[in-house]
């Protein structure tokens, strides 16, 4: 039978409500506007800022989906946000292209070591004019 310490898996979430007014604020938003963008009811997020609720999944994953870092939103460790879309995307592009680059150039070498072996082979084919 596996033993895991309960203490290691528990989060302290006795902060989560002062980083969800902070997500709140940031979106520049009142509590009412913003429980129902993550589609929750106003009374739901007013217990989890006021302590007399925890945090639910579903409003994890809500936060989440817009963007906000479940690490942060539970440690307080790392960004607030997590990294856009775009900004994943315009990385991988960057790197597809610095690979595609380094491949290129290692074709082209490749290329050219091909040609000087044709050269070497004419040049060896050639009759040789006696004198």
């Amino acid at each position: 039978m596996l033993y895991l310490d309960k203490r290691l898996w528990t989060v302290d979430l006795s902060e989560v409500p002062e980083r969800l007014d902070q997500v709140i604020e940031r979106a520049e938003m009142n509590r009412t506007a913003f429980a129902k963008l993550i589609g929750q009811q106003p009374s739901v997020i007013s217990e989890i800022l006021n302590g007399k609720r925890k945090i639910s999944v579903r409003v994890m994953t809500a936060l989440v989906e817009r963007g906000i870092s479940l690490d942060w939103l539970l440690t307080g460790k790392g960004c607030m946000t997590l990294p856009k879309p775009a900004d994943a995307r315009h990385q991988v592009a960057e790197e597809t292209r610095a690979y595609a680059q380094l491949q290129g150039q290692a074709i082209l070498t490749r290329l050219r070591a091909i040609v000087r072996e044709i050269e070497t082979d004419l040049s060896e084919d050639k009759p040789h004019d006696p004198d």
